[in-house]
């Protein structure tokens, strides 16, 4: 039996999702948030924190690191809004933050769209 695509019922297409705010900005939040807790003494370590979250201690320190960038790369990533920077991650990010600041802004101008004329601080 052949089914007859006249009578196939006709499935509505939903509506495309509305743009969310990139991954990396709650990350960051997340990372600011570990630093306070290790700076109140909270916890005495990332592995501390790591095990209290449940997370692997790599990846928490990794997010830590997230806080080494520059004020102007942190700043442009802060004020990412819906639909914007989905190319900028964790992982894109990772190694620069192991960077001097004056070429952590030379490799992340081009892709946060920072201002050409920007100080290393």
């Amino acid at each position: 039996m052949v089914p007859n695509p006249a009578k196939r019922q006709q499935v509505p297409i939903p509506p495309p999702k509305p743009p969310e705010v990139p991954r990396i900005v709650g990350l960051l939040e997340l990372a600011r948030k570990w630093r306070g807790v290790l700076d109140r003494g909270e916890a005495s370590s990332a592995a501390a924190i790591a095990k209290r979250a449940g997370f692997c201690d790599v990846y928490v320190r990794n997010l830590l690191f997230l806080l080494r960038l520059h004020p102007a790369i942190l700043t442009a990533i802060e004020n990412l809004g819906p639909g914007q920077g989905e190319d900028v991650t964790e992982r894109w990010l990772r190694p620069i933050t192991r960077m001097p600041h004056d070429r952590q802004l030379a490799v992340a101008r081009e892709r946060l769209g920072l201002d050409v004329g920007q100080e290393c601080g």
